[in-house]
């Protein structure tokens, strides 16, 4: 894991190999098996790269020879990274509730890119398309915690979990895990009565499924693992000049609600009290002159 310059080099998995070596099990893919053994046969299994090719992709000599003899077959071209081809990009597009006719709905996702449900994940629940995408929530949502736990279907070796495998099983921990709550959870900061979001921290680590595959000679020997890549923290805090303009048009308006709410209460009742007082007298009197 590392918080240095995007220039920064480092030893990592070789993750095109990984997927050569686990997608042949797929039944579609299984008649390519010799070939994809052939063409990782002298690949190592960790290679040295920098951060900025890990993340935002480099041409890579797998890819590359596979994408020079079946276009994009397989794979969408001779370059690989997390976040290939997603930087700068509008590359996906949410259908959101307005709220008009159910407040509690309010920028709730419907649709991602035209889907009501996803294809990558194994369970229908991780399947889901729900939730908001943070900047805004329906009325009265509490501070929440998210926990990511989820691996791909389609096979691709990919597990989405917490930052140092926060909350999840200690089966899954690695030498040098120190998962924290406060520097690794999911979190948002809502403002309950309007659903606007004060603070947000999305928090998400990216692993690989390592399995024992003695077809390939990088994978004759490993045990079954969950190989942390990378993770990262996208952090979110209203500027003070939104929360200035948020307080002076909705925050003291509110409050001011409230305290009026409270004066009324404060006057009602001792209001209530004197004119209670004032109907038991008059009974009593009236009880008086009828005996009288």
């Amino acid at each position: 894991m590392s918080r240095g310059p995007e220039t920064e080099t480092f030893t990592t998995l070789n993750i095109p190999v990984v997927v050569a070596s686990t997608m042949i099990s797929l039944p579609s893919l299984r008649k390519y098996e010799q070939m994809a053994i052939m063409l990782t046969k002298r690949m190592k299994l960790f290679t040295e790269l920098t951060i900025k090719e890990i993340v935002w992709g480099y041409e890579n000599s797998l890819f590359k020879t596979i994408y020079r003899y079946s276009g994009t077959k397989f794979i969408p071209g001779p370059k690989f990274g997390i976040m290939h081809g997603k930087n700068n990009t509008k590359w996906q597009q949410f259908t959101v509730y307005t709220g008009e006719n159910d407040v509690t709905k309010l920028n709730v996702i419907d649709k991602w890119n035209g889907l009501s449900h996803l294809p990558y994940w194994n369970t229908k629940f991780s399947n889901q398309v729900n939730g908001t995408d943070a900047t805004l929530n329906p009325p009265l949502t509490e501070r929440t915690h998210v926990m990511y736990i989820a691996q791909s279907s389609v096979g691709f070796p990919l597990v989405m979990s917490s930052p140092h495998f926060l909350n999840a099983d200690s089966s899954v921990m690695l030498p040098g895990m120190k998962p924290k709550k406060k520097d690794h959870a999911t979190y948002l900061d809502i403002h309950m009565e309007t659903g606007i979001t004060m603070q947000t921290a999305k928090r998400m680590q990216i692993n690989i499924h390592l399995k024992k595959n003695k077809k390939f000679p990088q994978f004759s020997e490993i045990e079954d693992v969950f190989y942390p890549v990378l993770w990262f923290s996208e952090n979110y805090v209203i500027s003070d000049t939104h929360a200035a303009k948020f307080n002076s048009v909705i925050g003291r308006p509110l409050y001011m609600y409230h305290l009026t709410q409270l004066l009324v209460i404060g006057l009602g009742v001792p209001v209530l009290c004197v004119k209670a007082i004032v109907l038991g007298v008059e009974r009593i009197n009236l009880r008086q002159l009828q005996v009288s």
